[in-house]
């Protein structure tokens, strides 16, 4: 278990101490993007005919992009496809409030945006996951902390 832990702890400063160059160079780094989660449908027009959809823009931390460590929301935005999508239209200020005033945001949107547990999951499961080796790890020692029994020598 010792090994275990010891091995956690060198991947973590080894992953927290990585920079952008080492990115390009195919290092382990850590990366922060923009991840769009899909609110409510809506009735704002998109370019081609079809309508927006209201999207929690949240910050995505991640290990080299493939290990997800921390997802917070940011803001709202206004994209297509159900928020699956790269480009999107930030709601800035009153833009919310105003849509729901004119009825083009459904009414039960609240005004500040968060994340469903099931988003926060996928958001941060690496992190998660190391949490749960560690307690396991400690629990695992505590129960072997008592005295440790004999054993037989060979002659």
């Amino acid at each position: 278990m010792r090994i275990l832990l010891t091995a956690a702890l060198a991947a973590l400063i080894t992953i927290t101490s990585g920079s952008n160059a080492e990115a390009a160079k195919g290092g382990i780094y850590m990366r922060t993007k923009g991840e769009l989660f899909f609110v409510a449908d809506t009735q704002i027009p998109s370019s081609d005919g079809t309508t927006l959809s209201l999207c929690t823009l949240a910050k995505q931390r991640s290990i080299s992009g493939l290990l997800n460590v921390w997802v917070s929301p940011k803001s709202y935005a206004l994209a297509e496809n159900r928020c699956d999508t790269e480009q999107y239209l930030p709601l800035e200020g009153a833009m919310l409030p105003e849509a729901i005033q004119m009825g083009a945001i459904p009414a039960d949107v609240p005004l500040e945006p968060s994340l469903s547990i099931v988003q926060r999951i996928k958001g941060a499961w690496f992190s998660l996951a190391m949490g749960l080796v560690l307690i396991y790890g400690l629990v695992q020692r505590l129960r072997g902390a008592g005295p440790a029994p004999a054993r037989a020598r060979r002659s």
